[in-house]
């Protein structure tokens, strides 16, 4: 409204010009103020409410089977004597879900269970929904999986030797289409399946900088990687509402992500994919990507008609996390007599884990 459009009242009541920019500061600038954290009272009073503290009628609790070899071929798993202990619902294995998944489409690698071959030792295998963790647990040790083991890679420099690369943990990487190059020239991820992806970044002219130094600075450093180990586990709890739509409630940190990738391999309209964040008992990046016990709590789900849930024991949490990598960096500084930084050359090694999601290999 102009100014001449207002009434008496209006104008009695407005505020004074002149006062406005003052106004403004005093109530919508929040730079350098405290910020009242707004769910502060309910956490230090014990009343918020996460994932795990979160019980639905009827809600069954599941486990998972986890490999105990860290790299085999799956010859047969047989989960009829779990199936037929009493208080057991639904027992699922990989061939229930053979869409893999990840949060990046040329990174989608893994399985919610695995398929014909387990890659690390606490690789999930198969899944048990019962009345209690108790008859789950009971249950898990009833299915026999019989295994054909095959090398393991501990470190990266083993993944990256010759005998590795003639029997890798994924299959190398297949060159482009109608693109025929000599194996030398192939991209050494396209030669060795575990390589995840060889990156070469180059800025200048470095090795002439590096020989014009008065003084260069050459070592090799290692760091031993750590997990994230919030107080909160993972979790998650699944349901098929009176609607028809896929209710998860998991402790991630990007939902988004989960709803997407449960719709991938469940093969569900996404709109029918809900997903549901309640408090996160911290994370620090560790929940950020969609974890196997999701997938399993949402089948499970909509294979018995009744809510499951999954919470992880910390030793899980060791097993699954996607924490910061092991990594083996060697660096050669150059740099003049007056300290002037003038070249870098850094090569780095990165132990990415089992999978894509797990991390990158990269030099």
């Amino acid at each position: 409204m102009r100014p001449e459009e207002l009434s008496p009242k209006q104008v009695e009541a407005a505020e004074d010009p002149e006062a406005l920019t003052d106004l403004a500061e005093a109530e919508f600038t929040q730079l350098g103020r405290r910020t009242r954290r707004v769910e502060g009272l309910r956490k230090s009073t014990g009343k918020e409410i996460y994932t795990d503290d979160i019980v639905l009628p009827g809600m069954l609790h599941a486990k998972i089977l986890r490999s105990t070899v860290a790299h085999a071929n799956i010859v047969s798993i047989d989960v009829s004597a779990a199936e037929a202990l009493e208080g057991v619902h639904a027992v699922i294995t990989g061939r229930d879900m053979p869409t893999p998944y990840g949060i990046i489409p040329w990174t989608r690698d893994e399985h919610a269970l695995c398929l014909d071959k387990v890659r690390f030792i606490g690789d999930a295998v198969a899944a048990v929904a019962a009345v209690d963790e108790d008859t789950a647990n009971q249950a898990l040790e009833l299915i026999e999986v019989e295994y054909e083991e095959l090398p393991a890679y501990l470190s990266p420099e083993e993944a990256l030797s010759d005998g590795a690369a003639a029997q890798p943990i994924h299959e190398p990487k297949k060159p482009k289409k109608g693109k025929l190059v000599a194996e030398a020239e192939l991209p050494i991820e396209a030669r060795n399946g575990n390589v995840l992806k060889h990156v070469h970044l180059e800025f200048g002219e470095v090795d002439r900088s590096m020989a014009e130094s008065d003084v260069t600075v050459e070592g090799e450093y290692f760091f031993h990687g750590t997990t994230h180990t919030p107080i909160e586990p993972h979790c998650a709890i699944a349901r098929r509402n009176e609607n028809g739509v896929l209710e998860v409630w998991s402790s991630t940190q990007v939902p988004h992500y989960l709803q997407r990738e449960i719709a991938r391999v469940l093969e569900l309209d996404v709109a029918k994919v809900r997903v549901i964040q309640p408090a996160v008992g911290g994370a620090f990046g560790g929940k950020s990507e969609p974890f196997d016990l999701e997938f399993c709590v949402a089948l499970l789900a909509l294979r018995t008609g009744r809510p499951v849930k999954i919470l992880y024991t910390r030793e899980e949490v060791f097993y699954s996390h996607r924490g910061r990598h092991p990594m083996r960096m060697r660096y050669r500084l150059g740099a003049s007599q007056d300290g002037t930084l003038k070249a870098l050359d850094a090569k780095t090694i990165l132990d990415g884990g089992a999978y894509a999601s797990f991390g990158l290999v990269t030099t």
